[in-house]
């Protein structure tokens, strides 16, 4: 899907948004600088859990995408609420061990989403999606672009199910053409109210990496994920963007800025740890995801900043910086 732009930005206040996955990061957020900015008459917010904000402007729905009914219910909430835009946030931030339910939020929620839109009159979605769908990999080039194949490992549950969303969503934009659609992809996202992967391994003092391997990492700080997606929503422009921040870090700076201590293990070792460590819950993701600890996996983000005018106030040094005081805040207590 390659970024276009079909009109100009859009400065007047408009009639209803709606927005899915409001309980946690970026929904709330989202929904917090949606309220105070005061584009929209209207803010519909779909969630299992009501946002931790209270809603000034607008209704909370209590939805879940995983019900068999639900692109029905959802039709007749964007229908009777007049919304015409969605913002899809409702994604796992990190791996869980029921991978089918994984499965049914993610994949069959998005798409009852997407059904729900085509029925409904929506005239533009954004969807959240992540720069780990290219997956990491030793060939990788300097600097991924959007059109470059997704090639996340779809042996592994919680990517698989980020890159068969990204390829519903490219079937649906191409079947809809009369709807806009946006997707978002930020890397590494750190931040206060973010939780993670990356804010779990950060936050042990003792951090696994891979012997021999200190890839370049990129990190995005949560307020600069807001603004694209405040920017994918106020403009008409359509297509796939990496988010983050400018300049990259290898893993060992980042986690020396955090003050962690660094614990080397060769790649099958690791993976054996990784995986017990798994199958015991003490883990936060299996060891297909040691990838992203020892192969580059870098987006560029020129799309973003031509097309939506993107501009991060952070760059990776600073977002690891801002968030190793926290750290330090919160070892001290």
């Amino acid at each position: 899907m390659s970024p276009q732009k079909r009109s100009r930005k859009q400065t007047k206040k408009r009639g209803a948004i709606a927005l899915t996955g409001v309980a946690g990061f970026p929904g709330a957020k989202l929904l917090e600088a949606l309220l105070e900015r005061n584009d929209f008459d209207h803010i519909v917010s779909l969630d299992l859990k009501r946002p931790p904000i209270p809603v000034t402007k607008g209704k909370f729905y209590k939805i879940d995408l995983t019900d068999p009914v639900a692109d029905a219910i959802l039709a007749d909430i964007l229908r009777k609420e007049g919304c015409e835009c969605v913002v899809h946030c409702a994604f796992l931030s990190k791996p869980i061990h029921s991978s089918s339910y994984a499965h049914e939020l993610e994949e069959i929620g998005t798409m009852h989403l997407l059904n729900a839109c085509a029925q409904s009159g929506v005239r533009k979605i954004v969807v959240r999606s992540t720069t780990m769908v290219y997956g990491a990999h030793p060939d990788n080039p300097a600097y991924l672009t959007e059109s470059h194949p997704l090639r996340g490992d779809l042996a592994y549950p919680f990517i698989r199910d980020k890159v068969n969303v990204e390829r519903l969503i490219e079937r649906f934009r191409r079947r809809n053409p009369d709807i806009s659609v946006t997707v978002l992809r930020p890397c590494t996202t750190l931040g206060p109210t973010v939780q993670n992967l990356a804010t779990l391994y950060l936050d042990h003092r003792v951090s696994l990496t891979i012997l021999g391997h200190d890839p370049l990492i990129q990190l995005v700080h949560e307020v600069d994920v807001i603004d694209a997606f405040l920017r994918a929503i106020e403009t008409d422009v359509e297509g796939v963007f990496n988010i983050a921040g400018k300049g990259v870090l290898p893993l060992s700076a980042i986690l020396r800025v955090a003050g962690n201590l660094r614990v080397p293990l060769r790649y099958r070792s690791a993976v054996r740890f990784t995986d017990l460590l798994w199958l015991a819950q003490l883990s936060p993701a299996p060891s297909p995801h040691l990838d992203y600890l020892r192969y580059p996996w870098v987006a560029d983000v020129t799309a973003a900043e031509e097309k939506l005018g993107f501009s991060p106030h952070h760059t990776t040094a600073e977002t690891i910086e801002h968030y190793a005081r926290g750290l330090r805040l919160k070892r001290a207590l």
